[in-house]
């Protein structure tokens, strides 16, 4: 009898452990998941992100598409994320498209050139959002840049005026980095700047 009382509240006590790493992706920063948590996104608040954005402004064109992956497991905790890929037109001139890789399930999802599960306020820093939907939170999309070799960020929110616009922010320091990550006194850092121009761009649903 003991031993079951025993397994019965083992059973029990691993239940709650892994209910207590239920988080709401919105409540948490991935940093604070613990090993094994998952990273949820409880209330669909990715969701209006899904789809494919383009911004046009004469001959130059930015499109961007975004799909949602769930229950990712980075190797430390699991999360619910957008990836994506997109394409930049300057000047009628094709400088980077990544579409083709859109439907590639990587073994690391953050192998694409888009993704988040990062959340914001239109009011967060840097860059809030003064024409975007208060109500709706922002994402962070982090992007990488193959031509330049550099990382940065969309900062995306729906706009106040309709959930098939989008008003998004781009931001890079246009710095690339060499050397081994595992090794600081190996880096060396040199100011690229970017392909896509930092600041802000509006983006229609398709």
């Amino acid at each position: 009898m003991k031993k079951i009382i025993f397994i019965t509240c083992l059973i029990l006590s691993i239940v709650s452990c892994k209910a207590q790493t239920i988080q709401s992706a919105r409540s948490i920063h991935p940093a604070e998941t613990p090993d094994g948590g998952y990273y949820q996104d409880a209330n669909d608040l990715l969701n209006p992100y899904i789809g494919t954005w383009v911004h046009t402004n004469g001959t130059t064109s930015l499109t961007i598409k975004l799909r949602k992956i769930i229950n990712f497991y980075n190797g430390k905790f699991y999360s619910d994320l957008l990836v994506g890929e997109y394409q930049y037109i300057e000047n009628g001139v094709e400088k980077l498209n990544t579409l083709s890789q859109f439907t590639i399930d990587y073994p690391l999802q953050y192998d694409h050139k888009l993704y988040s599960s990062h959340l914001l306020y239109a009011s967060d820093k840097p860059n809030p959002c003064t024409t975007c939907n208060n109500s709706i939170s922002r994402v962070n999309i982090t992007y990488s840049d193959s031509v330049k070799g550099i990382m940065g960020s969309f900062y995306m929110g729906l706009s106040s005026t309709s959930n098939l616009v989008t008003n998004v922010y781009i931001s890079s320091t246009g710095i690339k980095y060499s050397g081994d990550p595992n090794d600081i006194s190996t880096l060396t850092s040199e100011h690229v700047g970017t392909t896509i121009p930092n600041g802000w761009y509006s983006f229609i649903k398709q």
